[in-house]
C-alpha cells in the first residue's frame, strides 16, 4: 500500500503542477502579448506620424520648386534691359520723360458722416435736434 500511495501522491502532484504550470504559462503569454501589442500600436502611430509628415513634406518641397522656378524665370526677365525698365515702373512708379501718368484716389468720406455710421441712428438723431 505504501507504494500504492507514493504512486498516488506523485500522480496528484503532477496533476497540479501540470495545472499550475499550465496556468503561470497562460498568464505569461498573457502579458507577453499584452507588452507586445502595445509595442505594436506605438510603432503604428510613429508610422502614420512619418507618414503625415512626408506628405507635409512632399507639399513643402512641390512649393518650393514652384518657387524656384518662378525666381528663375523673374531672373531670366531682370537680365534684359526690358524687364528691368518693367520692374522699375511696377515697383518704384517711375515713366519715362515725356509720359504721362494718372493716379486714382480712392474717395474720402466726410467725417461727420463717418462718426455718425460709428455712433448709431438714436445718436445720429440726438445731434440732428441738438
Amino acid at each position: 500500500m505504501s507504494r500504492y500511495k507514493q504512486k498516488t501522491k506523485i500522480i496528484k502532484w503532477r496533476k497540479i503542477k501540470r495545472s499550475v504550470y499550465t496556468k503561470i504559462v497562460a498568464i505569461i503569454l498573457f502579458i507577453i502579448v499584452v507588452f507586445s501589442s502595445i509595442g505594436v500600436w506605438g510603432m503604428y502611430k510613429k508610422s502614420q506620424l512619418a507618414k503625415e509628415k512626408r506628405d507635409e513634406v512632399k507639399e513643402e518641397l512641390q512649393l518650393l520648386v514652384k518657387r524656384k522656378e518662378s525666381i528663375s524665370e523673374e531672373i531670366l526677365l531682370l537680365r534684359t534691359e526690358h524687364g528691368v525698365e518693367e520692374r522699375i515702373r511696377s515697383d518704384f512708379g517711375m515713366v519715362r520723360e515725356g509720359e504721362e501718368v494718372v493716379v486714382l484716389v480712392d474717395e474720402i468720406k466726410n467725417d461727420k458722416v463717418a462718426e455718425s455710421e460709428k455712433q448709431g441712428i438714436w445718436k445720429w438723431l440726438m445731434s440732428v435736434f441738438r
